[in-house]
């Protein structure tokens, strides 16, 4: 699906310091080492019980980082950071700015290409105050299509795990890297061999409110995280559910879904 280009509702936060690298390195679940300029990278910082606290895109500088963050949760993000800090050469702040997303054909010189899956095109920033541009709704029916779980819509901070909403699978967490905050969990259950949730797609002709329990024959097997325009995305238990089709009952009515697996999830 094509996308126009649009302006994202961000937060930016500057990062700059001799150990920014091996700080962030050794603090989020993504892979940050080895990170070139002009190169994006997705990751999450976690809990030390190993739930998402929050996700980001890395926009990688000449010298530092630039981290674009779900808006309002910019100076948040900077004192989780700077909890981590102690003595390192690192200096984190947060600056006016936007986040844009386009097409690789309408994006500027310093775009890169998005780093979660193929064909989700280009992202950018721009720094300064009152930072406009167009916004489009095709980009998140694009992220919706392709079955893209997105923060602060489907899931908010400390509610769930990495592999519940796929960020494992995007690229956000890193199991082969060293120590990172909340690891000891994250490898746990990576290493137990079976992802028990999983975030899916779900089909209706109206839409579902956040939480709507989804039933098949052996009970409940998932609930709604959000939907729009009757395409949705539900955390599903992939240890129970059965086939294509659940049950869900809404305004005293049983409404039956129709469920699909995004083409990245195994």
């Amino acid at each position: 699906m094509s996308f126009k280009p649009t302006i994202l509702a961000r937060d930016l936060i500057s990062v700059q310091g001799s150990d920014a690298a091996a700080l962030l390195e050794t603090v989020l679940a993504g892979n940050v080492v080895g990170t070139e300029p002009g190169e994006v990278r997705f990751s999450c910082l976690l809990t030390p019980q190993g739930k998402v606290l929050d996700t980001m895109f890395l926009h990688r500088l000449t010298t530092g980082f630039v981290i674009d963050c779900f808006a309002g949760r910019g100076q948040f993000l900077v004192k989780s950071l700077n909890n981590y800090r102690m003595r390192a050469k690192v200096a984190f702040e947060k600056v006016p700015g936007g986040v844009f997303v386009g097409p690789p054909e309408a994006a500027p010189d310093n775009a890169a290409d998005d780093p979660r899956l193929e064909g989700l095109g280009k992202r950018w920033f721009e720094l300064g105050p009152m930072v406009t541009g167009p916004k489009s709704p095709s980009y998140f029916m694009m992220l919706r299509r392709r079955g893209i779980p997105e923060f602060g819509l489907d899931y908010m901070s400390e509610d769930v795990f990495p592999t519940d909403v796929n960020i494992d699978l995007l690229g956000g967490v890193d199991y082969k890297k060293g120590c990172f905050v909340g690891q000891e969990v994250a490898s746990r259950m990576k290493r137990k061999g079976e992802i028990r949730k999983r975030t899916l797609q779900v089909f209706l002709d109206k839409d579902l409110p956040r939480g709507t329990s989804l039933r098949q024959k052996a009970g409940v097997v998932g609930t709604v995280s959000s939907m729009i325009a009757g395409e949705g995305l539900a955390m599903m238990r992939m240890d129970r559910v059965e086939g294509d089709e659940a049950m869900a009952l809404f305004d005293g009515y049983d409404l039956r879904l129709k469920i699909r697996t995004p083409d990245y999830v195994q």
